[in-house]
């Protein structure tokens, strides 16, 4: 999808792209590790205002932060349970 935006070669816009691209969405081998890497990256980087000029692209990193956050949560719960 960002990669159609017209601004899509502006650096807050590679680096959503880029966040995007590492979600670690591998159903069958979920490593808690591998999620509390990226949601500490996307943590760091709205820390760091990287989308204060794109409120938009603020709320994409967000929204995908809180996700990952609460899956986290579930995989501390439930980390045995595999599918």
């Amino acid at each position: 999808m960002l990669s159609a935006h017209p601004r899509k070669n502006e650096e807050a816009f590679k680096s959503v792209d880029e966040l995007l691209r590492k979600i670690p969405l591998n159903a069958l081998g979920l490593d808690l590790v591998q999620w509390s890497s990226w949601s500490q990256e996307c943590a760091h980087r709205l820390a760091r205002k990287h989308y204060e000029a794109y409120p938009e692209l603020e709320r994409v990193v967000q929204v995908n932060f809180e996700f990952i956050r609460k899956m986290e949560d579930f995989l501390k719960v439930f980390g045995w349970f595999r599918l």
